[in-house]
């Protein structure tokens, strides 16, 4: 209804039904849903700041991935950047993923910028990277026989990586 917007608003009309516009009113254009499939997700960006449909306020700029699978109807405040496939992770390949910025992961771990992970299957058998990760590459697993061996540089103990040391 017009009377609710001033110069300026903009808003959508949900179907099924007939739209007719008010003189006053400009129809910028009809948007379409886009199906998300298993195994992928939408990139989004808010134009503007708002409350998105699960109730969690966006900033101008701010990007974040729609993962639910069916039917998307972008609001008219948020703009679809692309789809993002998963990764099909296997017994014997990992992926390796460095953090662009703060955040906290799907996995429910905070992650600072510029840590590097591996997400294993053993984390999930397929893993959609978020909008501050970034996919470094994919790790192949390295099989030792009975006369090899490894030295491990900087490990990772309890928790915190000891940089200068090594472990056999």
């Amino acid at each position: 209804d017009v009377k609710d917007h001033v110069a300026g608003d903009e808003w959508m009309f949900f179907g099924p039904g007939t739209y007719i516009p008010d003189v006053a009113v400009q129809v910028v254009e009809v948007v379409s849903s886009i199906i998300v499939h298993e195994n992928s997700a939408l990139k989004l960006r808010a134009r503007l700041a708002f409350v998105d449909r699960q109730k969690k306020q966006r900033e101008a700029g701010e990007e974040w991935l729609w993962r639910t699978t069916g039917a998307f109807l972008p609001d008219v405040h948020e703009e679809v950047l692309g789809v993002v496939h998963a990764h099909v992770l296997t017994d014997k390949k990992a992926l390796h993923v460095k953090a662009l910025a703060k955040f906290t992961d799907a996995f429910g771990k905070n992650r600072q910028a510029g840590q590097e992970w591996l997400v294993t299957i053993g984390d999930a058998p397929t893993h959609i990277p978020d909008v501050y990760e970034k996919v470094v590459g994919e790790v192949q697993i390295t099989t030792l026989t009975s006369r090899q061996f490894v030295v491990v540089r900087d490990p990772i103990v309890d928790g915190t990586q000891r940089f200068g040391q090594k472990r056999l």
